[in-house]
């Protein structure tokens, strides 16, 4: 195998060689590392059909249906992560229009609609594609390539981890920019304080939905590699309570109780007090400009 950005061979993560898909199947799937610039792969059987890995109510980007502890902390950390997003668009872009890619079920859009931003959006999975398209009332396309218009603010959260190709994906994004424009991608880092301290039970990892699993320095790669620039780096500290809550909930089997919520909280302020002097936050916003 070789590394897409800087096509060096990957041989398999010297920290963590196997991850288990704690979230749905329990199925367990190697981990490649490329030393150079610090990508990860999770390698997949050929032909294999992904769908199945988000065939879950509990998978909530996609319309999750149950209601438990875990999806009240997600909605409650949604409404002020929303607040966020939008507070760093305003400040970013005075044309106030947007394009979403990977939107989901449409929060972000049907928020940043009732905020006057003019939205467009691409989302791939049919069910979430549909849902989006009703809660904002706007037809939400499949592909990239089924708009061609420019933007000056394109967003990807929590997605780039998704696809099969995060160079092709960029690069197409990228295309798609104003000269000017700014690229903004969310993703989680392997290289924070949660991340080393669950290791295989990091929720971050969450094979084989996630198909690539990021540093701040592949980033930077990255972006160099498409004649991108990192502008600025911005912390989602919301994520390592999350993220910890996720990753004691499958250290314990499962159980989300008192003191499963503790030790995420002990564990979420352990993470950023340590990403306040490394900036190895649990997830990171990078903003990106041609």
């Amino acid at each position: 195998m070789e590394c897409p950005i800087c096509h060096s061979g990957l041989k398999p993560f010297k920290e963590i060689p196997e991850i288990k898909d704690h979230f749905l199947t329990k199925e367990t799937f190697k981990i490649a590392e490329c030393a150079n610039c610090e990508l990860l792969k999770t390698v997949m059987p050929e032909r294999v059909n992904l769908d199945k890995y988000y065939d879950s109510d509990d998978y909530i980007s996609h319309g999750g249906k149950k209601l438990n502890p875990l999806h009240l902390a997600y909605r409650i950390a949604r409404k002020y992560t929303l607040k966020q997003k939008r507070g760093l668009l305003n400040a970013l872009n005075t044309e106030k229009t947007v394009l979403d890619f990977g939107c989901g079920t449409g929060d972000f859009l049907n928020y940043m609609q009732a905020n006057k931003w003019s939205i467009s959006g691409i989302e791939p999975s049919e069910s979430a594609r549909r849902n989006a398209t009703l809660k904002v009332g706007t037809e939400i396309n499949k592909s990239i390539s089924d708009t061609s218009d420019k933007f000056s603010i394109i967003t990807a959260w929590h997605v780039l981890e998704h696809t099969l190709d995060p160079i092709e994906t960029i690069q197409k994004l990228s295309e798609r920019l104003n000269f000017g424009g700014k690229l903004l991608i969310a993703i989680p880092n392997y290289k924070s304080f949660d991340a080393n301290k669950y290791k295989g039970y990091w929720a971050g990892y969450d094979v084989p939905r996630h198909l690539w699993h990021f540093s701040p320095k592949t980033i930077k790669q990255l972006a160099a590699k498409l004649g991108l620039t990192v502008q600025k780096t911005i912390p989602m500290k919301l994520d390592a309570y999350y993220v910890s809550l996720l990753s004691e909930k499958y250290i314990h089997t499962n159980k989300l109780g008192l003191e499963t919520v503790i030790r995420a909280i002990i564990s979420g302020n352990q993470s950023n007090s340590e990403a306040r002097r490394t900036g190895n936050y649990s997830s990171l916003i990078y903003i990106l400009t041609k």
